[in-house]
This record gives structure tokens, C-alpha cells and sequence, in this order.
């Protein structure tokens, strides 16, 4: 140790970081990979009569038989993840900047949007000794399990905390600090300016987009293998951080509440819809009426592309008196002539999965659930739909497909109604 001291002496560079010489975006696919870096004045050129201003890009095309091995949905067997590509970028990212300018004694920043590449290139999990199909297995399984961690997370919300975790890299970027602050042992002032930065720079402010903001950057610490920065030793939000969140807390504003939609405002609509031959018209007013008699989310009576779990036509089940109609063998005539229907919850955030919640005739033609569920399955039948067909969805005899009911659809139906039947407030409405 002695000799190498001698020999090699560490530099002070090397032990407290300096602001960024360079800073750097790279991302990977599984066609290939590619990135650019920005340098700044005071970093060198390796290459001959080039200026380090220029901002340095690069692309890179994986070789064919790395894109056949990649694990896909349609490859359960291959042994390349997309992670390892992410990471191989993230090398090769830095490799290229090693090689075109001088980096000695300087701190550069490379930027991802993978979390596992920027853990991996400080961390690297330990498997020098495991077999090379194990290794391999064990990443293709790894990377299947952070498919399935992020399906459990609706895709506004995922979006929402990756958007808070740019912020939290922008603010310690501008300090000249690592996102994890490895080296800071008390992190809170750091968190209380961040939140004071970002989180509260709204008018007024929210406690829940300060809450949010906390809870992104503790759960990525978490994902990170580092331990939350929120908690104190005793695994409790910091009492600082405590009474930042209780002093917005005080300001808030009182919160809009939210009335119910009223009964001639449905009564309209469904006069309206079936006073026409519209299937789309059909399809919303049927869909408003089922939402209203079983308290229905968007997501469960209307479909959407980032969260929806929509009851489908699998899900009805109608009885006649004590006997029960097979959905999809029972004729129309027996479906108009049901007294009970049931749904039956699955996937749906308000029920109990597997728990079935019926409701009987209203005894009024359009304003009844059995009748707009029934409405629904004759509509579906017609068109040979299968039993995993959503129930908002209607054959659209222009593009002769089925397309579905949107949330916004049902939005501008409502406030329409609304509008013709008196001055009602549209913000009221959900």
C-alpha cells in the first residue's frame, strides 16, 4: 500500500467531486443503443484539431444475435434482459467519452431512465461464482419481476414518480451531488430545499403534491438498495419534514366536493340516446345507467389506456325468477325478461376480487340496470363478441369494428345534459 501510494498518489479530485465537466443522456433498446454528451470548457480533447464544445453523440446497433436472445413476451426463453442492454449502454456510454475526451480529475454526469443501470454502475450484484446459465437465468427471471413491480403501479402514477425523480436528479445536479447522496449522512436539509424548490412551488400549495413528491424519492431510494432518507432512526417521517408537510397542511385550501349526478340529468340522456338508432349513443347512455345503480368507477365502465379494469360481458350473470339464464346461450327475449342481475368483481379496485353485487329491476324501461345490462349483452351477442369483451364496447358500423367508451365520452355526455337542463356548475361533475 505504501509502494502504490508512492507510486500512484490519490488526487483530491478524486475525493471530493467538482461541478460536472460534461454532462451526458444515454438510453438502450432492443435494437440498439445510443447517447450525447455535452462538455463543458474545462474538459480536454483526445482526438486532434477537435473543439470540446461540441456536444458528443453516438449510436450503436446490437449484433442480430443479441437482439434474437433478447426476453421479450413472445420470447419467455431468451438470456438477455433488457436491463443488461440498458447497462451495456450505460458502459458503453462512458467508455466513449474515456476514449474521445480527458477525463482524468474531472466529475462527469451520465444521465439514464433505467433505475437498475444507475444502481448497477455503482453496485453491481454479486454472481462472479454462480454457473453461466444461472446467471442467466437469474437476470432473465430478474427482469421479468420488474415487468410485473411496475404493472402494479397504474401507469399515471409511475409516470407521476419518475417525474418527481428527474426533478430530485436536476436539483442534486446543480448542487454537483449524486442522486443518492451517499456521502451526506444527514439528508434532510437537502430534502426540505428540494421540497421547497419543486414540491411547493405551486400557488397555494397542496400537501399531497408535497407528500408525493417525498414519498417518489423514498421509494426510489428503496428501489436503489439505500434506505429511505425520510425516516429517522426510528423508522418515522423526520420531525422537520413532519412539520414542513403541517404547515401546508394549514393552508390548504377547502377541498371541492364532488355532488352526485342527478336522476333527471340520466332520465335525459337515456330518453335522448334511444330516441336515436346510434350505437355509440346507446353504448353511453347504457353504460351511465349501470355506473349509477352499482356506484362504478371510470376505469370500470369506460375504457382507458392508463388505468381501466373494465367489467366484462364474462362478468353479467341474469336470473329469471329463481332460475338462472346462461349469458350466452339465453335468447333476447329472455334477457329483456330478467328480473336480477349480477356483476361479478375481478380486477376492480372497489370489490372484493371474486365477490358478485346483484340489483333487481327498477321497474322503469330505460332507467334500470337489468335492462341496460341486458341492453348491453344482446348488443355484444349481435356482433359475436367474446366473453372477454368489455361491456362499453359497441360495434361501430362505419369502421366495422367494436370501439369502446371512452372516460370522455361520458364526460361530455354529462355536461351537455347538464348544461340544457339549467345552470349547473361543470366542475361539480366526476
Amino acid at each position: 500500500m505504501l509502494r502504490n501510494i508512492s507510486e500512484r498518489p490519490t488526487r483530491i479530485a478524486e475525493l471530493v467531486p467538482l461541478l460536472p465537466s460534461a454532462l451526458g443522456f444515454h438510453d438502450a433498446s432492443g435494437k440498439g443503443a445510443g447517447g450525447v454528451w455535452f462538455p463543458s470548457h474545462t474538459i480536454g480533447s483526445r482526438m486532434k484539431n477537435k473543439n470540446t464544445l461540441h456536444p458528443l453523440l453516438w449510436r450503436y446497433k446490437w449484433p442480430q444475435d443479441i437482439i434474437d436472445n433478447l426476453v421479450t413476451e413472445n420470447n419467455f426463453l431468451g438470456k438477455i434482459t433488457n436491463s443488461a442492454l440498458e447497462l451495456a449502454g450505460g458502459l458503453l456510454h462512458l467508455d466513449i467519452i474515456a476514449h474521445c475526451l480527458d477525463v482524468r480529475e474531472r466529475t462527469i454526469v451520465s444521465k439514464t431512465d433505467n433505475l437498475a443501470t444507475l444502481f448497477w454502475e455503482c453496485k453491481e450484484i454479486h454472481l462472479q461464482n454462480v454457473p453461466s446459465d444461472t446467471k442467466a437465468d437469474f437476470w432473465r427471471d430478474l427482469s421479468l419481476a420488474e415487468q410485473e413491480d411496475r404493472q402494479g403501479i397504474t401507469i399515471g402514477r409511475s409516470s407521476t414518480a419518475n417525474t418527481h425523480w428527474e426533478k430530485w436528479l436536476e436539483f442534486t445536479s446543480v448542487l454537483g451531488k449524486d442522486p443518492l447522496l451517499q456521502t451526506i449522512e444527514d439528508k434532510v436539509p437537502y430534502l426540505q430545499v428540494f421540497l421547497r424548490l419543486y414540491a411547493a412551488n405551486k400557488n397555494p400549495v397542496r400537501t399531497q403534491s408535497a407528500e408525493d413528491y417525498l414519498w417518489s424519492i423514498g421509494q426510489t431510494y428503496l428501489e436503489l438498495g439505500e434506505q429511505d432518507p425520510r425516516l429517522n432512526c426510528h423508522d418515522n417521517i423526520d420531525f422537520c419534514l413532519a412539520q414542513m408537510i403541517r404547515s401546508y397542511k394549514k393552508k390548504d385550501p377547502p377541498p371541492n366536493r364532488v355532488k352526485p349526478v342527478p336522476l333527471s340529468v340520466i332520465r335525459r340522456i337515456a330518453q335522448i340516446s334511444f330516441a336515436g338508432n346510434s350505437p355509440n349513443q346507446h353504448a353511453i347512455a347504457d353504460m351511465i345507467i349501470i355506473a349509477f345503480f352499482f356506484l362504478l368507477r371510470p376505469g370500470e365502465y369506460s375504457f382507458s389506456k392508463t388505468d381501466s379494469d373494465p367489467f366484462l360481458l364474462a362478468d353479467v350473470k341474469f336470473w329469471i325468477g329463481h332460475q338462472r339464464l346462461n349469458t350466452m346461450t339465453a335468447t333476447p327475449t329472455q334477457l329483456l325478461q330478467a328480473t336480477f342481475v349480477s356483476l361479478t368483481f375481478t380486477t376492480q379496485k372497489n370489490g372484493v376480487r371474486g365477490e358478485v353485487i346483484g340489483l333487481a329491476c327498477s321497474g322503469e324501461l330505460y332507467l334500470c340496470p337489468v335492462k341496460a345490462l341486458a341492453r348491453r349483452v344482446i348488443h355484444l351477442k349481435q356482433h359475436n363478441a367474446a366473453p372477454e369483451t368489455p361491456l362499453c364496447a359497441y360495434f361501430c358500423l362505419e369502421k366495422q369494428r367494436l370501439l369502446h367508451v371512452c372516460p370522455s365520452d361520458i364526460t361530455n355526455t354529462l355536461l351537455t345534459n347538464v348544461a340544457a337542463l339549467g345552470p349547473w356548475i361543470p366542475s361539480i361533475w366526476r
